[in-house]
Formats: structure tokens, sequence, C-alpha cells
């Protein structure tokens, strides 16, 4: 329901003035939610439908959030990965990954923060949350085998523990 909102204004900005509102989302669901009814994600569940149910979590809780409540607009250009994800419904562990990014994201707590370097928080993680990648390969970088060999020796040292 959340998630089939969010495409709907997205789409209706997208045609029309470029300007995507937060502020419209909440009372579009506002409508056709019942007060105080809550959808809880659960980790008891499968992968595969917690990265289905966190999609309706992560658009409520970005309409909930204070900083988006307190400036609600954006260029549907900062939106584009998010409306892209919320489209493909394809499963991978990386989209899981990056759903769970986008999930603690939601309900981060920018209140340290200025508004406009809370913003900025908010328009880096739309831009890229989907760089998020868990198959990563060791031979794309190399300095990861250097990495780990580090990680072994100061346990080594420090646990007197080996890694054979």
């Amino acid at each position: 329901m959340a998630v089939e909102s969010f495409k709907r204004i997205f789409d209706e900005a997208k045609d029309s003035t470029k300007i995507f509102s937060f502020d419209s989302l909440r009372h579009s669901l506002n409508l056709i939610t019942p007060k105080k009814e809550k959808y809880p994600t659960t980790y008891q569940l499968d992968d595969v439908n917690i990265f289905y149910e966190s999609k309706e979590s992560i658009i409520r809780n970005l309409c909930l959030h204070p900083i988006l409540i307190q400036k609600p607009n954006f260029n549907v250009s900062f939106l584009q990965n998010l409306y892209d994800f919320m489209q493909d419904m394809s499963y991978s562990e990386s989209k899981l990954a990056q759903c769970l990014y986008l999930l603690h994201a939601s309900k981060s707590d920018f209140s340290s923060l200025d508004l406009t370097s809370a913003l900025n928080e908010f328009n880096n993680i739309f831009l890229n949350f989907n760089s998020i990648e868990t198959n990563v390969e060791h031979k794309e970088y190399n300095f990861l085998k250097d990495l780990e060999y580090i990680f072994e020796k100061i346990v080594f040292f420090v646990f007197d523990v080996s890694f054979d």
C-alpha cells in the first residue's frame, strides 16, 4: 500500500513539477491507513519475505521521519534510485542488504545535525544505497587480502590464536 502510493506520487511528480513531496505521501497514506495501525517487520521471517515487507516499512518510516516532515520536498532525480528499488521485486542478497540499510536509515536519528547536514545525509542515502554489493570478490579488491592478513596477525599476537 505505501510502496504503491509512493510510486504513484513519484510518477505524478516526475510528469509535472519534478518535486516529490513526502508530505503529500504522508497525507495520502493517512487517508488509506487507520491511525495507530503499525506494520512491524520481524526478523523471524525468511530473507525473501523480510525483503518484501521491509519496503513498506521503509516508505512509512520516511514519511514519519522528523527531518522529512520539516523539509518534505525532493527533486525526483534524488529519489530515482529509491523508486527503481521499489519497482524491482526481484530478490538477491545485495538487494536485501540495500533494503536493510534503507530500513535502518529511515529510522536514523539526525537530531544532532543541522537541517542542511541532515538533508545532505538523506541525499547521500538516496543516491548511493544501491552501491551496496554483497558479492565482492577478493580479486576485485586486492587490498582485502592484505587487510585479512593484518587482521589475522593482530588476532594471533593479541589472543595467541591461529586461523589454520
